[in-house]
């Protein structure tokens, strides 16, 4: 998996100060905010690469219809 150096959520600066290191992640604390972020981080497109056709169209509705019903348990 292709994996990019990522800057701060809320500053976009970029740190190497590693906190927790954890399944091969390193968490990284941004020190001008104190944001504990994941840098490297996998790719938009190894993300989508990743994930693309385990939800395929009808299991997405399937999903939705069986959350609305829950919905509806709830309210009655």
């Amino acid at each position: 998996m292709i994996l990019q150096e990522s800057p701060c959520l809320f500053c976009n600066r970029y740190h190497s100060q590693v906190i927790i290191e954890e399944n091969g992640y390193h968490g990284v604390k941004c020190p001008t905010c104190q944001v504990i972020y994941i840098s490297p981080r996998p790719t938009r497109r190894a993300i989508r690469k990743l994930y693309h056709g385990s939800l395929k169209p009808p299991d997405i509705g399937l999903i939705t219809e069986a959350v609305g019903k829950r919905r509806k348990a709830k309210h009655t």
